[in-house]
């Protein structure tokens, strides 16, 4: 079993066991652990930092605020996502603005394509329409050194989810894995 999912299921276990605010300091401090360590991830976040910022003049000092800002997010959204194994719908904490819209295009029968950025909570808003009756699928690439066994372990574990997953990666066919959930 690889290191990062080891680490995976040691995150998943601790968000179960520490308090929120304690598990966000944690994963806080890992964050910027990960970006003192990792040099080429810190470079490869900086360049695309300077390209948000295409034809603006970003100090030094901001471009670094930005790549440590970025590793903290990440870090706080792992742990976000170790969270949706526990939580319940009741759980969720979120002010949703134009959720009928969702309803809306589903009543077309036509079926609803939502999408988001790739950094963020998105494994949080797809748990939380699908908790509210939205029928929901996820893509989810199965990772270099990951297993597609622990892909869908991470990913059918959460109850308040129900949503189902279509695995694969860029050499293997995509497979639908319906959730024993619905």
């Amino acid at each position: 079993m690889s290191l990062t999912v080891q680490l995976q299921k040691i995150g998943i276990v601790l968000t179960k066991i520490l308090p929120v605010k304690v598990a966000d300091k944690i994963a806080d401090g890992l964050g910027m652990l990960f970006c003192y360590a990792s040099r080429s991830k810190r470079e490869y976040i900086k360049n695309n930092v300077r390209h948000v910022f295409d034809g603006e003049n970003i100090e030094p000092e901001q471009c670094n605020y930005y790549v440590k800002r970025t590793f903290k997010n990440f870090a706080r959204s792992m742990t976000d996502f170790f969270r949706l194994g526990y939580i319940t719908r009741d759980v969720f904490n979120v002010d949703c603005v134009g959720f009928d819209n969702a309803f809306k295009a589903l009543e077309l029968k036509r079926g609803c394509v939502l999408i988001t950025l790739h950094l963020g909570n998105w494994d949080y808003a797809g748990a939380f329409l699908a908790a509210h009756g939205v029928p929901m699928n996820a893509l989810v690439e199965v990772t270099e050194g990951e297993s597609k066994a622990v892909a869908k372990d991470l990913y059918v574990r959460v109850p308040a989810a129900g949503y189902d997953c279509i695995f694969g990666n860029s050499w293997a066919k995509v497979e639908v894995y319906d959730s024993p959930l619905h």
